[in-house]
């Protein structure tokens, strides 16, 4: 089995994200990890720290959760990311 879709909006291209390759959706610009290790991926406009969470000031623009992540010390605050591809 494989997926087919006609629909441009499930495109997906793959990342590297701090070591780890995910297929994201292609409008994907920036990653970002909140405190409790759940990856979002945000486009439209690049998200700002702001009240302990990460938010682009949209109701649109982020994805549901990518993955969860262990993120075995690291400040969570840190892990905004571009994506240059």
């Amino acid at each position: 089995m494989k997926i087919k879709t006609d629909d441009a909006s499930c495109d997906t291209k793959p990342v590297v994200y701090f070591d780890i390759t995910l297929n994201v959706d292609k409008r994907v610009e920036w990653l970002a990890t909140d405190e409790n290790g759940e990856v979002y991926g945000y486009w439209h406009d690049v998200p700002e720290y702001h009240d302990d969470e990460w938010d682009n000031g949209y109701d649109y623009g982020v994805t549901d959760v990518i993955c969860c992540v262990d993120l075995e010390g690291m400040d969570w605050k840190e892990t905004l990311m571009e994506i240059k591809q």
